[in-house]
């Protein structure tokens, strides 16, 4: 079932989320509403493993993506790819979803200001990513060998893009172009797909096979001055003061810190989160290395300090 037009809001933000990532959920909530307090917001589950995450519609005013005929679907495009089912691919239901013009943001994020200055590059673009063309970037979607399968011209290779954080309008990659042509399509390079990051490549497939105009704000910034940027949780030299982070030797207001491939517990943090466990603690599961950490528990604890603090008369 496919929302109608007159169904769909104008403007909206997806996540995605289960139980499973309850705390980076609640980092990214916290600072989502800190700065975009009355945008529409929409959860789309990452499975049915979700109930305390679905308690939180009230406090943070989301809705919750209820085509699960849909996500069904996607499941079963992940089967393809991995043999079983990787929710991830669920973004794929975001351009059947509920809102006409949309962003989608992963939820091992914190969001830094209001993310709206993005919708204004859909006058020109039907898609955008976040960063796109750099180099390093194509080894976490394409492995080598897919310039010489010559499925993919060397540009749409050189695209590359983080799926973390999309632009994009209602119907620019229809569903049912994906679950034929574009499945059948993406599974002669499913070879060459660095399938460790899960719906990345797939997604990237089906962006630069769209014959849509797409982008990234990255390359934008090039040559549009000014364009608020997402670094990665990774990149050094960052300051963090007051839920805020710079970085002195670079330009721009950075918007959103992405920790991809960073935030994941190591062994040695599941060793010691059991321990405290056994003794009554309760530790989000991350990373206890995880750049930036101060940053992310800034945000991750903001709702329980902003309770905390005295009303003043």
């Amino acid at each position: 079932m496919q929302t109608t037009t007159a169904e769909r809001q104008n403007l909206g933000v997806y996540f995605l989320s289960n139980d499973n990532v309850f705390d980076l959920t609640m980092a990214f909530l916290n600072s989502f509403r800190k700065y975009n307090p009355d945008i529409s917001l929409c959860l789309i589950p990452y499975n049915s493993n979700a109930s305390k995450i679905l308690a939180l519609k009230e406090k943070y005013n989301f809705e919750i993506f209820n085509n699960n005929e849909l996500l069904e679907e996607c499941d079963t495009i992940s089967a393809a790819f991995h043999g079983n089912v990787n929710g991830s691919y669920r973004k794929l239901a975001m351009w059947e979803g509920i809102y006409e013009n949309f962003i989608y943001i992963d939820i091992d994020t914190v969001v830094l200001e209001d993310v709206t200055f993005a919708f204004k590059f859909l006058e020109d673009y039907d898609i955008l990513t976040s960063h796109s063309n750099i180099p390093p970037l194509q080894k976490f979607v394409w492995k080598k060998s897919v310039v010489n399968s010559r499925l993919l011209t060397r540009s749409q290779v050189q695209y590359s893009a983080n799926t973390g954080f999309i632009v994009s309008k209602h119907g620019a990659i229809p569903f049912n172009d994906v679950r034929t042509t574009k499945l059948e399509k993406g599974l002669e390079l499913k070879p060459h797909m660095v399938l460790m990051c899960q719906e990345q490549p797939f997604l990237n497939y089906c962006i630069v096979t769209s014959n849509k105009h797409y982008s990234s704000l990255l390359v934008l910034g090039n040559s549009i001055p000014g364009i608020m940027t997402e670094k990665w949780g990774g990149h050094p030299g960052g300051n963090v003061t007051d839920g805020k982070i710079r970085f002195p030797r670079e330009y721009g207001d950075v918007f959103l810190v992405h920790w991809a491939g960073v935030w994941r517990p190591q062994k040695i943090d599941l060793i010691i989160y059991n321990l405290l466990r056994v003794f009554g603690y309760s530790r989000p599961i991350i990373n206890t290395r995880m750049p930036y950490k101060k940053l992310w528990l800034y945000y991750r604890h903001y709702d329980e300090r902003t309770l905390a603090r005295p009303t003043e008369n």
